[in-house]
């Protein structure tokens, strides 16, 4: 009887075979036994002859999945999850690339720390790619970091993300009232702190993403991330912060971690940070109005 997988990697994905083609690609070459991880690919909803062909050829790595309508990744997550048969469910986006190491880093830091629940890691921009301005503002502002308090993680995002089995079907997984991308990983990661799950992050587990990305994508991301934790606040009966900071953007103009790049680019930094929280603001904004509505005019 062959082993057990020791890691089940879920990927959602929607509307980008070709950066899912990436990403098993990535993960077909990684430096771990074949025969201790599997991959299980959930298409929220979007799947056509491109994505066919993809599945056609990593067929001997990924077990691919199709939803009859697009329900959010926090729902695609969920099917997949269902399908896992492993101790460990690990997460990762479809725009990103893990090195090679990625799934052998892991289970050194769960090796060396077993009392780990929930494992998060830094997520930095593709190697391969150089980096544009949206990119490097992104990379500077390191959007896609855990939120701490002192020495507390409060919560992670799922771009890089293990927690185990038992814990995420304790919580009944993903909360399936986020219908589109944003607001569920911290939705679900601030649960399990809660309910005693240990989480870590580790230095030494690192991701790749694509951070760069064109003018429209870029606000409808941060559109979304507004939008979801607003309803993840709306969830908890929490405040959400809802103005835009000119003192934070302006913060790119001075001496700092961004001082090694030319004084126009800073200027640029700004910009995009006062349009990112305006975007981010504009998400919240209309979550707070619709009430119900899951915004997909911005999603789509």
């Amino acid at each position: 009887m062959p082993p057990t997988p020791e890691f089940s990697v879920i990927v959602p994905t929607y509307r980008r075979p070709a950066l899912l083609a990436r990403l098993l690609e990535a993960l077909r070459s990684q430096d771990f036994p074949r025969k201790l991880y599997s991959v299980i690919v959930v298409n929220d909803g979007s799947h056509d002859a491109d994505y066919a062909a993809v599945a056609r050829r990593y067929q001997s790595i990924a077990r691919y999945v199709r939803c009859a309508r697009r329900r959010g990744p926090a729902a695609a997550r969920n099917a997949a999850a269902m399908a896992a048969g492993s101790p460990w469910l690990v997460f990762t986006d479809d725009d990103c690339v893990p090195p090679r190491d990625w799934l052998a880093n892991l289970r050194g830091h769960l090796l060396r720390h077993p009392e780990t629940d929930v494992l998060g890691g830094p997520v930095l921009p593709l190697e391969s790619t150089p980096l544009g301005l949206v990119g490097s503002y992104q990379h500077e502002l390191r959007f896609l970091k855990p939120e701490v308090s002192g020495r507390e993680i409060l919560h992670m995002p799922t771009a890089n993300l293990a927690v185990r089995r038992s814990w995420f079907d304790r919580m009944e997984g993903f909360d399936e009232r986020f219908t589109r991308a944003g607001g569920e990983d911290v939705d679900l990661t601030s649960r399990l702190r809660e309910s005693g799950a240990a989480l870590a992050f580790s230095e030494s587990w690192p991701n790749r993403h694509d951070h760069n990305a064109a003018g429209p994508e870029f606000f409808r991301r941060h559109f979304r991330y507004g939008y979801g934790m607003a309803l993840h606040a709306r969830h908890r009966n929490e405040p959400q912060a809802r103005s835009v900071s000119l003192r934070g953007a302006c913060k790119f103009l001075e001496a700092g971690s961004s001082s090694r790049h030319s004084k126009f680019r800073r200027l640029g930094f700004m910009i995009l940070d006062l349009l990112r929280q305006a975007a981010y603001q504009g998400g919240g904004l209309w979550a707070r109005a619709s009430r119900g509505s899951d915004g997909r005019r911005f999603f789509s």
